[in-house]
């Protein structure tokens, strides 16, 4: 049986690259997931994955990843075929 076990970084992550580059080429997503794990790295960035995640710039009223300030970033929608 295969199972896929997601944390609940993996989920905020996956929002990111989806609300960042929803409708993109599958390189262009894995790119955005990139800069993610590329900025946990650097020393000019926080080292964890969450406090990249929701860093915010413009004296704290905007997120790096412009998805989050959008209202339904939080939103789950599916579309079934």
């Amino acid at each position: 049986m295969f199972r896929l076990i997601f944390s609940d970084k993996d989920e905020h992550v996956g929002r990111v690259v989806f609300g960042e580059s929803r409708g993109e080429p599958y390189l262009t997503q894995l790119a955005v997931a990139h800069t993610i794990y590329n900025r946990v790295r650097h020393r000019g960035y926080p080292n964890d994955l969450m406090s990249v995640i929701y860093a915010k710039y413009d004296g704290g009223r905007r997120h790096q990843y412009e998805t989050l300030d959008d209202e339904g970033h939080s939103r789950v929608s599916f579309l079934l075929c």
